[in-house]
């Protein structure tokens, strides 16, 4: 998609903007820094050390390495096909629910092991989640993943030949051989973007507010991204991952979301205030 992006600036005379598009590979880069610098910044503001945080962010960092690939093996039965060497060394397949699972289990094991409240650093971690996904699902978008069903709306988009809507397209005859480009598509990536850019200010307004309720920035991002997401999925692709009939895989995940979240408000609400850690300076 970045060449159709530039080629799309070059046409209206932007061309002077066309290194401003970045490949996949620097969008998952800055969405690993700026989430790394968002945390950072708001551990600070509760009082933990910046060395703790930073051996949290390692610990985060593999288990979403980790995750994002034992889910997809799970998901797609390679665990089964492939022998174990090949989980490692195949390039096919991530998914990002398998990080949300994974960033949570490599914390809580961390957290556990150097004996650290695990409240403050999971609230954090939850506010900033969301600021990933705006990035993620840009970076989605240049690759090509996760495009949305077929679209008459004026801003549907067409993806270019050796995109996997294009592939798609022409593996279920709506195309021509010979064509250059998709059939016009919802911009999901971009739904999915701007979603989570909205669940991005909801979650960090409740992590400011609610120190004293360990739990509630937790329990506001699953209610609030497992919910709109869910939603959105109605418009992903078939052959991008959407429903065929019934519920999708990701829909299932995003009432899953919902469920914990609705349990974790209820004992959030039910549970006494602590008081906000001396340390602790004014979040932001």
């Amino acid at each position: 998609m970045r060449p159709t992006l530039q080629a799309f600036l070059a046409e209206h005379g932007l061309s002077v903007l066309a290194w401003l598009v970045p490949t996949p590979g620097v969008a998952y880069a800055a969405m690993f820094l700026a989430l790394v610098g968002l945390f950072v910044h708001r551990m600070r503001a509760v009082g933990v050390p910046f060395a703790r945080t930073l051996d949290a962010v390692v610990a985060a960092a593999a288990g979403a390495l980790v995750g994002t690939r034992l889910y997809w093996l799970i998901l797609s039965g390679d665990v089964l096909r492939l022998n174990p060497l090949e989980w490692v060394t195949s390039t096919r397949g991530t998914a990002s629910w398998g990080a949300y699972v994974g960033v949570t289990l490599a914390l809580l094991l961390y957290l556990r092991v150097t004996r650290q409240r695990p409240w403050p650093h999971l609230d954090a971690a939850a506010s900033c989640a969301p600021l990933g996904t705006v990035v993620g699902r840009l970076a989605c978008f240049l690759e090509g993943d996760d495009f949305g069903r077929l679209s008459s709306l004026p801003w549907a988009v067409t993806f270019p030949r050796g995109s996997l809507a294009f592939y798609a397209h022409l593996r279920g005859e709506l195309i021509p051989h010979g064509s250059e480009q998709s059939l016009p598509v919802h911009p999901l990536q971009l739904y999915l973007s701007a979603n989570a850019a909205v669940v991005f200010l909801i979650v960090s307004a409740v992590w400011r507010r609610s120190h004293d309720r360990p739990g509630r920035a937790v329990a506001a991002y699953f209610l609030a991204y497992g919910a709109t997401r869910f939603l959105w999925e109605f418009l992903r692709d078939p052959a991008a991952g959407g429903a065929t009939g019934g519920l999708s895989t990701s829909q299932w995940m995003c009432l899953t979301f919902v469920a914990a979240g609705t349990v974790l408000q209820w004992w959030t609400s039910r549970a006494p205030s602590s008081a906000r850690p001396a340390a602790a300076t004014s979040p932001s």
